[in-house]
């Protein structure tokens, strides 16, 4: 008795299966996550633009998902069948934060140093470039963990200081250089020869430099018309040199040491 109870019940699983999947039919492609990356780009990759003669119903999830990982500035893609009709793929893209100007290529890069590339500029206008790197030495590796390790510092602080670096460079071997956004300003920041950022005192010193540059920006820069540069490589003060008196004065007393 027990034996034929299970047999109905299992004969009955089967049916209710074949109908649910009989009432499948899965003819959309819903695709969520992407800021910069256009749906139909997505939609080739993955073989499933409106020119793709694949029927969804016999699509492979994983092969989906594997396609869409191969785009430069995608992290991380989930693909599922949501029925009764929608291929549902959720999108996460690698988040840069500057633009790296090489000798003959720019690129993107991340926070985890991943370099990748440059697409879809008309979209990227407000990110700062790291330039003055070559590829060719030995040390490039170095020059682009500092301008993370700056870059990221500075954005705790939110997008107020972010907005006013339009570039870094790295073109003079004695000194890292800030341009400010609006006039081009340079501002001169320490880059001493034998130390590299995984140095807890070149970190700190960077730190320090980072929070001059900060009470810079709000209490002095505001008021200050005619600045040709800004120089932060010295203890307890802000060197500027003016345009037109083309001379030096200190002030800006801080707390480092």
């Amino acid at each position: 008795m027990i034996f034929i109870l299970l047999v109905i019940v299992s004969l009955t699983v089967v049916v209710f299966a074949n109908k649910w999947r009989s009432s499948e039919n899965y003819t959309e492609v819903k695709i969520t996550g992407n800021i910069n990356i256009p749906d139909e780009d997505i939609r080739k990759i993955a073989h499933l633009s409106g020119d793709s003669s694949v029927d969804l119903n016999m699509a492979d999830i994983d092969l989906i998902q594997a396609r869409i990982l191969k785009h430069p500035e995608i992290k991380k893609v989930f693909v599922s069948k949501e029925p009764p009709s929608e291929i549902k793929i959720e999108v996460i893209e690698k988040s840069h934060i500057a633009i790296v100007n090489f000798e003959n290529e720019m690129m993107l890069i991340d926070e985890e140093l991943e370099l990748f590339p440059f697409k879809y500029s008309d979209k990227l206008y407000d990110m700062p470039v790291i330039s003055g790197i070559k590829k060719s030495d030995k040390n490039f590796i170095d020059d682009l963990k500092i301008s993370i390790y700056l870059l990221t510092n500075i954005m705790k602080s939110g997008r107020y200081f972010q907005n006013f670096i339009s570039e870094i460079s790295f073109s003079d071997s004695s000194k890292i250089i800030f341009y400010t956004t609006d006039k081009a300003i340079p501002i001169y920041l320490p880059r001493p020869e034998n130390l590299k950022i995984s140095d807890i005192n070149y970190q700190m010193l960077l730190k320090t430099k980072i929070e001059v540059f900060k009470q810079f920006i709000q209490n002095i820069y505001p008021r200050e018309k005619n600045i040709e540069s800004i120089d932060l490589r010295y203890s307890n003060q802000v060197v500027m040199k003016y345009k037109v008196l083309n001379q030096q004065i200190s002030e800006l007393k801080t707390t480092e040491p």
